[in-house]
């Protein structure tokens, strides 16, 4: 599960990290995407960042960054009420019918620069919240799939956790290395290739601590809340 997130980075990070994942391509944004703010309590309905691979003059790739809302919402759900998803399942994303065409030619790479998970009691009685971070301190770029509904909307695809994120939860974001990332978000890789990069992160790559339940109220969001309780897990 992967159920809320913050985004702390520059666009001129994301730009250059992008650069490194798509080399010899142009690496452009639509009008909005560079001037998404700073988030520390990033939930589902609200827009964010992604990186998908698009066609540029001669055919080319480009990497476009664009900001579709969290909750994936094909056009066919449009009179379907409720929640949409925010998480497919790495097992059955490829086969499964809400996702099945999103993963074959929708696939993008969502930036985060950290995601939180509850895991044991916190005071009051309340499920303990912990904020995880690459222990290097860079971008997280989870893998994800998107489509154009009434907007472009996207979900995190998940794997089984690590031996560390076992600790907290049963289930991680599918985390790419920037040398994954063109091929993961390239509509010419086959299914069966794209598969292959959806498995767990290998265990040090993360590292964690615990932070106040106010991070529970998505109407709270500042920096406060990545602030650890006590010593890193």
């Amino acid at each position: 599960m992967c159920g809320r997130f913050t985004r702390r980075y520059s666009w001129a990070q994301l730009h250059k990290l992008m650069s490194l994942c798509f080399p010899d391509a142009e690496v452009k944004a639509t009008a909005a995407a560079p001037e998404l703010r700073h988030s520390y309590n990033a939930a589902p309905t609200q827009a964010a960042h992604a990186v998908r691979a698009v066609c540029a003059e001669g055919d080319a790739m480009a990497a476009e960054v664009f900001c579709p809302v969290w909750g994936f919402a094909p056009a066919w759900m449009r009179e379907k009420k409720g929640p949409k998803p925010i998480n497919a399942r790495a097992e059955t994303v490829a086969t499964n019918g809400l996702f099945r065409s999103a993963f074959a030619k929708g696939r993008c790479v969502v930036p985060l620069s950290s995601f939180y998970e509850w895991s044991g009691r916190a005071e009051g009685g309340k499920k303990q919240p912990w904020h995880i971070r690459r222990a290097d301190e860079e971008i997280i770029l989870a893998a994800g799939v998107w489509t154009q509904g009434d907007e472009p909307s996207f979900a995190i695809i998940t794997t089984p956790a690590n031996a560390f994120m076992a600790e907290l939860h049963d289930r991680m974001p599918a985390i790419l290395e920037p040398e994954s990332v063109r091929a993961w978000c390239d509509p010419e890789t086959q299914t069966e290739e794209a598969k292959t990069l959806l498995r767990p992160a290998p265990d040090g790559v993360l590292t964690a601590h615990k932070v106040s339940p106010r991070v529970n109220s998505v109407h709270n969001n500042d920096p406060s809340l990545i602030e650890p309780l006590q010593e890193l897990f």
